[in-house]
């Protein structure tokens, strides 16, 4: 066992001949001075007591991107860095094939992509672990040797909704916000929860809701909302009537996005989707696409029932 906590496996006549290192097998953990390559994952545990594979990565993507991707059952998308951004926009690089990244005894940690970041008690002490939680969150730990406690002093996302797959299939994310204090998930209407044990499974249609009329279809309406990906044919100049019909008539719509752009009809957008996933909702979602996507009239998520 080397000073920084590698665990080395060499022949007994020349010790810097390495047959094994437990540097080259992380789990879900990078300490300091352990090197993250294209050969090396990071993978969450299952849950906080089975720890088994679990449902998220850290790894360097064929871009030659660090990259959080969230591989579930049926599915799997990249979540981290920030799909809907250009990755020169967040300051990161594809032009490096090195494909290396380290975490120093300062807290420091610096990636082949020019992804930077450091410790909120940066400099020499405490002891520190890169770890990728069971909730899909890469976190930076830092050990208070007076409690024996381990504090978080740097995140990927503060936003614990933008992690995919967290509330699985026809689920929704709510952070603080209709779900106590902390993050919870919910059912769009019409569905159940799968498996109260595990959201992860997401929700199933719930046949209590169904109509008895097999010719009645009709909308649920969801304000501050929004499902990430999974959306086909976008178009523009589109009326949310005729949205809505295309909806209607594609067997593989499960619902729709309708972006206003008053009061120019030209720039209306729909934006039907073959599955609801990644839903999350927040008070002030609302405020922040309007800033970005549309005007006054906001947006509105509609699925069918």
């Amino acid at each position: 066992m080397t000073h920084d906590s590698n665990l080395i496996l060499s022949t007994s006549s020349n010790t810097s001949h390495i047959l094994w290192q437990s540097f080259d097998s992380p789990t879900n953990t990078l300490l300091p001075h352990q090197l993250l390559t294209r050969y090396t994952t990071l993978i969450s545990s299952r849950s906080g007591t089975n720890h088994s594979s679990g449902f998220y990565k850290l790894f360097f993507d064929n871009n030659n991107v660090l990259s959080l991707l969230y591989t579930g059952p049926e599915v799997s998308s990249i979540y981290w860095p920030d799909p809907w951004l250009r990755i020169s926009d967040q300051g990161r690089t594809r032009y490096n094939s090195s494909n290396t990244a380290v975490l120093d005894s300062s807290g420091h940690f610096i990636s082949s992509d020019n992804l930077k970041f450091s410790s909120a008690d940066f400099g020499l002490g405490p002891q520190r672990r890169l770890t990728l939680d069971i909730d899909g969150n890469l976190r930076l730990y830092s050990l208070d040797e007076t409690t024996s406690n381990w504090t978080v002093t740097w995140q990927a996302t503060s936003d614990p909704c933008k992690v995919h797959g967290i509330c699985g299939p026809n689920g929704i994310c709510s952070y603080g916000w209709g779900a106590g204090t902390g993050r919870g998930c919910f059912c769009v209407p019409g569905y159940k929860i799968k498996n109260s044990s595990d959201w992860s499974y997401g929700c199933e249609l719930d046949p209590s809701y169904l109509s008895g009329d097999a010719q009645t279809t009709d909308f649920v309406s969801l304000s501050f909302m929004e499902f990430f990906g999974y959306e086909y044919n976008i178009t523009m100049g589109q009326t949310f009537e005729s949205c809505k019909k295309g909806c209607l008539e594609s067997a593989k719509c499960k619902g729709f996005l309708f972006k206003y752009a008053d009061p120019d009809v030209a720039n209306h957008s729909c934006y039907p989707k073959s599955q609801l996933l990644n839903g999350k909702t927040s008070p002030n979602l609302r405020a922040t696409l309007c800033e970005t996507k549309c005007f006054s009239k906001g947006e509105k998520w509609f699925h069918p029932l």
